[in-house]
């Protein structure tokens, strides 16, 4: 099947949508089948995901490394970049992209399709090779945080490669791998 085909096929997405994508590999080599539910709106998670935080009860989350001062700090920063993102960013990621439909795009320079929705199932064939991470004890009370959120479970993925994608129950199938960027 063509790029032009899979193209077409998103672009008749209406009403709740969920896109398999089998043998999905990510550049740390890791190979998983990612089920995703491709009509999700971000602003309404954003929207909330602030309720959560503002009626999150910190106390619950105190650990013998994380305090209630570095929660209560994580929360007004997850807060701020929900409600404030940056304008630069936004402006350069809205010329950056051709919006195929809700959640689809092509970068209009590599021509790579990406394609956002909230995470539903994740089955990892081959474990990838993660460097390992140093983080802030900020950082790491933000990330506890950020679990509760819808906003985190909401994924970008960049398919260059494809022989299969299920959309809506139909497969969507080529007799080779196909080349999309």
């Amino acid at each position: 099947m063509l790029k032009e085909q899979f193209v077409q096929k998103f672009k008749a997405i209406t009403g709740i949508s969920f896109v398999n994508i089998r043998n999905y590999t990510n550049k740390e080599g890791e190979v998983a089948d990612i089920l995703i539910n491709i009509n999700v709106s971000y602003n309404n998670s954003k929207a909330k995901d602030i309720e959560i935080l503002k009626n999150l009860n910190l106390n619950d989350y105190v650990n013998e490394t994380i305090n209630l001062t570095l929660l209560e700090q994580a929360k007004i920063e997850l807060i701020n970049s929900l409600t404030a993102p940056s304008e630069t960013r936004s402006e350069g990621q809205i010329n950056a992209y051709t919006h195929l439909c809700n959640n689809i795009k092509v970068h209009n320079e590599t021509n790579e399709l990406y394609i956002t929705g909230m995470k539903i199932r994740k089955t990892i064939h081959t474990e990838g090779t993660y460097k390992e991470v140093k983080s802030k004890p900020l950082t790491i009370a933000k990330n506890i945080l950020r679990k509760e959120l819808t906003t985190s479970k909401i994924r970008q993925y960049i398919v260059k490669k494809v022989a299969a994608v299920t959309l809506n129950k139909e497969v969507l199938q080529s007799e080779q791998v196909v080349e999309l960027a």
